[in-house]
């Protein structure tokens, strides 16, 4: 469980982007209500 009151930042993200953008690879979100988000990553090669 994560807790809402930490801080972070905000780096996370765009560093996972960077790296499976770099493999040629796509990445996107999923979002369910109440459920959360999802990133799915995909192996597009």
């Amino acid at each position: 469980m994560i807790a809402k009151d930490r801080k972070g930042s905000g780096l996370g993200l765009s560093i996972v982007k960077w790296i499976v953008t770099l493999h040629g690879w796509q990445i996107h979100a999923e979002n369910e209500l109440g459920e959360g988000k999802k990133m799915v990553v995909t192996n597009v090669s």
